[in-house]
């Protein structure tokens, strides 16, 4: 795969042959003799002319392509080949006919499942939507419900109250661009339905600093809604927010007094004057101030300091320094945004925002968790270091040294391989974290690191 480039450029796609039927996912592959940086796929229609692109994926692994409903009827697929300057070389183009069969699947709940609080219906399918139905049935009465109508595809967080409980069956109908209708299998699920009331904007150990939006939801109608902050030493209860509308988000900015540690949950009232108490969580209130993530070092300043460290690393290693640096200028934004610690102010060094404890001990900075559906921001010790060398040092062992970066130390000297191997052994979620790598090296023409003498 790695011929001469006084060779001429030559593109062998794998996978398919010519006039083959395309059922199901199929896996499609390259051979080509120069180093390809990734590989786009195509799907054209002949009868007009379109082309979409399939992927942009990576050149070392095969890339299975899963075609819709609507790739059905005769198709071209082709390989484009990028070299690491972004040169484009095209492969044979090779005429298949797509036939699959149309393809919906309820996912939610499992059969059998018993249901005491807030459940995610969705569906999988292989053709276009113009909106769904979630669709309960008391088997029993034969009577129906409709959860919810959404547009697309979208899923719908289900909460079942008590009158919904039992014995029930799910499952969806969905709407095609055309205007059919087609429905999913049913799943059969026991529905508990407790009155609950949950918190939705705060999570457990929250730090809440400035003003905070307190809301909550419920399987039952609520006539009024209260927020309370416990003391968790006293026991003593204050009320903080609240309203007669219990669907609206409140508002709560803390006082200076209220500065320490807390649990904070809601009460919501019944029409009947009942009670309903939400879960209670500890939360953290701080009133002083608070310092942001802060630079390593001057952003024009960043190149030259990453690629001395990355060229050290080469040195020793074989590692690609272009590889390293591109890296480095991805995950801290040329070195801008390094965690500190959000109480002290005390620097990390930190360039890669690895957590635990490091040389220098540890920061307080914040992540993110999700509690009962929703997003929210958390603390979390990060690594310190006494210097940036250390930091870039550690991160270095973590991939010379892990077991799952054993297929990229085979080719970490090679910074397109190396990005592309890196992204197999888990290092990012992101799928386009090899090619961002790759636009970093060639943008800024990274790839002079690597030459012998430079």
């Amino acid at each position: 795969m790695y011929g001469s480039r006084s060779e001429t450029p030559q593109v062998s796609p794998g996978g398919l042959v010519p006039g083959q039927q395309v059922t199901a996912t199929t896996a499609l592959s390259v051979q080509a003799n120069f180093l390809a940086a990734f590989i786009r796929y195509d799907l054209g229609d002949p009868a007009t002319g379109k082309v979409k692109e399939l992927a942009q994926t990576d050149p070392y692994a095969p890339f299975n392509w899963t075609p819709g409903w609507a790739d059905n009827g005769e198709r071209t697929v082709q390989a484009v080949v990028y070299d690491r300057l972004g040169q484009a070389y095209p492969g044979p183009v090779v005429p298949v006919r797509v036939a699959v069969e149309r393809k919906l699947v309820f996912k939610g709940p499992a059969a059998g499942a018993v249901l005491d609080g807030p459940v995610n219906l969705g569906v999988s399918l292989n053709f276009s939507a113009r909106r769904v139905q979630y669709i309960l049935r008391d088997p029993d009465s034969g009577r129906e419900e409709v959860l919810a109508t959404v547009e697309g595809a979208s899923g719908y967080r289900w909460f079942p109250g008590p009158d919904q409980a039992g014995r029930r069956e799910l499952w969806a109908v969905v709407t095609d661009d055309q205007g059919n209708t087609f429905r999913t299998g049913t799943v059969e699920v026991e529905v508990k339905g407790t009155p609950r009331l949950l918190l939705t904007s705060v999570g457990p150990k929250q730090v809440l600093a400035g003003a905070v939006q307190l809301r909550s939801q419920s399987n039952v109608p609520l006539t009024g809604i209260e927020y309370e902050l416990i003391n968790p030493k006293t026991g003593a209860v204050r009320a903080i927010a609240g309203g007669a509308d219990a669907l609206a988000a409140y508002n709560w900015t803390p006082a200076q007094g209220d500065a320490g540690s807390w649990q904070l949950r809601a009460v919501g009232t019944r029409s009947s004057g009942e009670k309903l108490l939400s879960e209670s969580i500890p939360v953290r209130v701080h009133t002083g101030k608070l310092y942001g993530p802060q630079p390593i070092t001057e952003k024009d300043k960043f190149l030259d300091l990453a690629s001395g460290l990355a060229k050290d690393v080469q040195a020793k290693t074989g590692m690609s320094a272009a590889l390293q640096v591109a890296q480095a200028i991805l995950e801290t934004g040329w070195g801008q945004s390094s965690p500190v610690d959000k109480y002290t102010g005390r620097r990390s060094n930190n360039l890669f925002g690895i957590k635990g404890q490091g040389p220098a001990g540890s920061v307080t900075s914040n992540t993110w968790e999700e509690y009962n559906g929703v997003t929210f921001q958390v603390e979390a010790a990060f690594r310190a270091y006494h210097n940036v060398s250390e930091s870039w040092a550690d991160h270095q062992q973590l991939l010379l040294t892990g077991s799952r970066y054993e297929g990229f130390r085979e080719v970490m000297y090679n910074s397109v391989q190396g990005a592309w191997a890196m992204k197999r052994a888990g290092y990012a979620t992101d799928s386009k974290y090899p090619l961002k790598l790759m636009d970093i090296i060639r943008r800024y023409q990274l790839d002079r690191l690597d030459e012998v003498g430079i």
